[in-house]
């Protein structure tokens, strides 16, 4: 009985060492150890943004105003950057460290300088050591032609203008480049010159146009040497229009009259004028004709004159009326 107890001892010892570790003869510890369920290497990410950047209309060789993209470390670990680079018509400005902590970004600044018109295209890259070792921000833009103004005359002939009167010829100014010019001045130079119609500051869209009337307005006689100036902001920001005139002395209205010859023995001639037709006339010279002409010089413009002459023998014997003749003064 006694060794029956004993052997039923030592099997119930020997299962219940089964379960732990350590069990064993001289094992009092392990020293191996496990992963913890659920843990990972750490890694670097890499993620940038936006996908694309476009420019829209850039003149040809100018180069436009800053765009941004962003590089993002996704990962959690430091991003090593290897090189940021933008191809095509594009150029970058990076503020992107060598490494870039877990978590943080940084910006590069890109421009776009069109050297051909039309739709350009191009890239920036990022290459780092993600696991997709580059990022890619595509780029867009297109090229024009600058903004140019072109005038429909480059000279402007106004003819003989009476001192006092005006005379007037439009211009048309039109946008022919590929971008938007502004019109920032317009000016004269030369005397009796002035313009109307257009405003400033004018913005032309491409293709657009406007009209300015230049007006010519002697005080005094003598040839005009002038010119209109414009002033805008296209890569040749000066137009000139050369304008040239001749201001002519008012002449004050006349009327000249004239007759055949009498017969002989005519020693001169009388003229008689009026301002109603048939009369009562009024003698104008205050000595005879002798020629067979008379210039009446004390006339007034939109009035109308009737006239008519005598002729006076050598007897001084004086003829009566001839055939009244009419004389409207402009």
């Amino acid at each position: 009985m006694n060794y029956q107890r004993s052997s039923f001892l030592f099997v119930w010892v020997a299962l219940l060492c089964i379960g732990f570790t350590g069990c064993g003869t001289g094992s009092k510890s392990s020293s191996s150890s496990v992963a913890s369920p659920g843990s990972a290497t750490p890694t670097p990410g890499a993620s940038a943004a936006p996908a694309s950047l476009t420019f829209g209309s850039q003149a040809l060789n100018s180069t436009s105003p800053e765009a941004t993209a962003t590089l993002t470390n996704t990962g959690t670990e430091a991003l090593s950057i290897r090189g940021v680079t933008a191809s095509g018509n594009f150029a970058e400005t990076t503020a992107c460290p060598s490494s870039l902590p877990a978590g943080a970004s940084c910006t590069v600044s890109v421009t776009f300088t069109p050297t051909a018109t039309g739709t350009l295209s191009g890239s920036l890259t990022f290459t780092d050591d993600a696991a997709a070792s580059t990022q890619v921000v595509y780029l867009y833009g297109t090229g024009v032609n600058a903004g140019d103004l072109t005038e429909s005359s480059t000279s402007l002939s106004l003819g003989n203008v009476t001192v006092g009167q005006s005379s007037t010829q439009a211009v048309t100014i039109t946008n022919t480049g590929g971008e938007s010019v502004i019109v920032t001045s317009v000016s004269t130079s030369g005397a009796g010159l002035s313009l109307s119609g257009m405003a400033t500051p004018l913005t032309l869209g491409a293709g657009q146009s406007s009209s300015l009337n230049v007006t010519f307005a002697p005080t005094s006689s003598g040839p005009l040497n002038g010119a209109v100036h414009l002033t805008d902001n296209s890569p040749t920001p000066n137009v000139t229009i050369s304008v040239s005139g001749t201001g002519v002395a008012a002449l004050s209205p006349q009327v000249t009259l004239s007759w055949s010859e009498s017969s002989s023995g005519v020693s001169g001639y009388n003229v008689y004028r009026s301002l109603v037709t048939g009369g009562s006339y009024t003698k104008l010279n205050p000595s005879l004709v002798k020629a067979t002409s008379y210039t009446d010089q004390n006339v007034t413009a939109g009035n109308t004159y009737f006239y008519v002459f005598t002729s006076v023998g050598t007897n001084n014997a004086e003829s009566g009326y001839s055939a009244q003749v009419e004389a409207i003064v402009p």
